[in-house]
């Protein structure tokens, strides 16, 4: 039994007096690099993903809002009557602007708001547009089943994470209050 014992206390005795290697040590912290990379990457994606769907929610609340004062002074908050949806002479306007109706009332016959006390900035820093001559695009997220820029539509927009306004696609995301 004693040669037994013997043969394994020297295997263990030689195995604690090797340390590693350095190219293990090397291959460790590039396993663990690739490994914190993934992580980011899927971090970012999540976090991109996060403010679309806040930026949704905020289009959500603005529609209530600009629902709301359209069924009180039967205009839009560019003051032009809801019918047409869109007749290719409205101008666009920055909802967050008192000229828009949401917070402050700027000569609106029969106003009862404010329908929202602060008008958010999207998650991106941008403030939210109400455009009435909008072309949806093939890509644009809430343009779901209208063509490429066969109708006009009257939106909420965030110009998206690029801060850009695009019309046909890009990144912005609109909500459509009606179209023609």
């Amino acid at each position: 039994m004693g040669g037994t014992e013997n043969f394994y206390m020297g295997a263990l005795n030689k195995s604690n007096n090797k340390g590693f290697t350095f190219i293990e040590v090397l291959i460790s912290i590039a396993v663990i690099g690739v490994l914190a990379s993934l992580l980011t990457v899927s971090l970012l994606g999540a976090r991109e993903k996060s403010r679309i769907s806040r930026a949704k929610a905020d289009l959500n609340q603005l529609q209530n809002a600009v629902r709301a004062l359209e069924t009180d002074t039967n205009v839009d908050p560019n003051k032009t009557p809801l019918i047409p949806c869109s007749d290719g002479s409205m101008t666009e306007i920055y909802l967050h602007e008192c000229k828009a109706g949401i917070q402050c009332n700027d000569g609106f016959q029969r106003w009862r708001g404010p329908y929202m006390d602060v008008v958010p900035l999207d998650p991106w820093g941008t403030n939210y547009y109400f455009d009435p001559t909008y072309q949806c695009g093939a890509g644009t997220s809430g343009c779901n089943g209208i063509g490429d820029g066969a109708n006009t539509s009257r939106v909420i927009q965030s110009f998206g994470p690029n801060k850009v306004q695009e019309m046909n696609g890009g990144d912005d995301i609109v909500l459509v209050l009606c179209r023609s």
